[in-house]
């Protein structure tokens, strides 16, 4: 036994760890059914509460149809790639920079089902092919 002492097995054994929740009932009791009963009154309290699995931000438009990237292309905001080794990757400042984001170059590809692997430049170049072959 720990430190040796002598326990009476025989004798009742209270946990005084244990809440006592007659005592707590009695003396809160009142006070928790008139804030029920207000609580039931209170519109804006039987409100339902959004859970943590429903999502509060809103995806961005990734969609790009297909006559507004022509428009773009034939106005020069999509851009040319170079292909010369030196440069490669380099944009074309006649053309203008692409104001197209990564996701929307994407989901044109998948749209013309061309590959979506690369970074933005890749990207722009499928475009720019399709839209070469297609015009």
């Amino acid at each position: 036994m720990a430190f040796n002492e002598e326990y009476d097995i025989e004798q009742d054994f209270t946990d005084t760890t244990k809440p006592n929740y007659d005592m707590i009932h009695t003396r809160v009791g009142p006070q928790l059914a008139a804030w029920k009963e207000l609580l039931s009154e209170d519109v804006e309290a039987n409100a339902p509460v959004p859970s943590a699995t429903t999502r509060t931000k809103r995806k961005a438009d990734t969609s790009v149809d297909e006559a507004n990237m022509r428009d773009m292309y034939n106005d020069g905001k999509t851009s040319k790639v170079h292909s010369h080794p030196s440069i490669v990757g380099a944009v074309d400042t006649e053309f203008g920079s692409s104001k197209l984001t990564v996701a929307q170059l994407k989901s044109f590809c998948r749209a013309k089902a061309l590959s979506i692997a690369g970074v933005k430049a890749d990207l722009l170049a499928r475009v720019d092919e399709w839209l070469e072959q297609h015009g």
